[in-house]
């Protein structure tokens, strides 16, 4: 199969045999389904929504397999990680926003407003013994990388934060740290230890909790360590 350079070349009937997935932003009540992105084994295509649905003449695909892609919650972005880089795009023009030169990127997720991106590549030893830092945090705007972590675990491994990005959260050793991410800089913020924790899920909503699982225990919620202005 030829590299996939544009998604004029891309098949809107492709062979039964060739895998599709699809991947659609969220509804958003007030406007028609604007974009898809589609996936087959070796390409990817960005194609219009009601009614015409054909292929973005002026997005320009990978040439290589993207190795996974996300939108933002509020459909006004996209991004793929090809094991080169990491792009993001303006999902309504198919415009490029930020090229990150980050290889072996396996995971990208996008914060509620589409401020911040995550990455998560698999942990490595490093040399000289310290951490590797895999969890990365960039701006979307600026395509500056703002904070980074050691993080194992591919499930769950990604921070959590409110539906206003007032404040994220993740668990790290049986303590739920807080961070403010308008100010990365200061690091954390506030903390939580919990014996036993091996998970926690920030609700959504403009007064979130915190609900943590301890094996074998019960199920616990508790208020966010500081109030969280929205």
């Amino acid at each position: 199969v030829p590299p996939f350079s544009s998604c004029s070349q891309w098949p809107l009937n492709p062979p039964s045999s060739t895998p599709v997935s699809f991947n659609f932003p969220v509804p958003n009540h007030r406007r028609l389904l604007t974009a898809a992105l589609v996936r087959a084994q070796k390409r990817l295509g960005l194609v219009g929504g009601t009614p015409v649905y054909e292929p973005f003449e002026a997005f320009q695909g990978p040439d290589v397999p993207a190795r996974t892609y996300q939108y933002s919650s509020d459909g006004r972005l996209f991004a793929y990680a090809i094991p080169s880089c990491v792009r993001i795009f303006q999902a309504e023009s198919a415009q490029l926003v930020q090229e990150l030169a980050i290889p072996n990127i396996v995971e990208i997720n996008f914060s509620p407003r589409g401020t911040y991106l995550s990455t998560w590549e698999r942990p490595v030893k490093l040399e000289d013994g310290s951490q590797h830092k895999n969890l990365r945090v960039f701006s979307v705007s600026t395509g500056e990388e703002l904070i980074a972590f050691s993080q194992k675990s591919q499930e769950g491994w990604d921070l959590q934060y409110t539906i206003s990005e007032s404040h994220a959260v993740r668990l790290v050793s049986q303590e739920i740290q807080v961070f403010r991410p308008a100010e990365w800089s200061k690091g954390i913020v506030d903390k939580l230890k919990i014996e036993g924790a091996s998970s926690i899920i920030l609700s959504p909503g403009l007064n979130p909790s915190v609900a943590v699982f301890v094996p074998e225990k019960k199920v616990r919620v508790v208020p966010v360590i500081s109030p969280i202005a929205t």
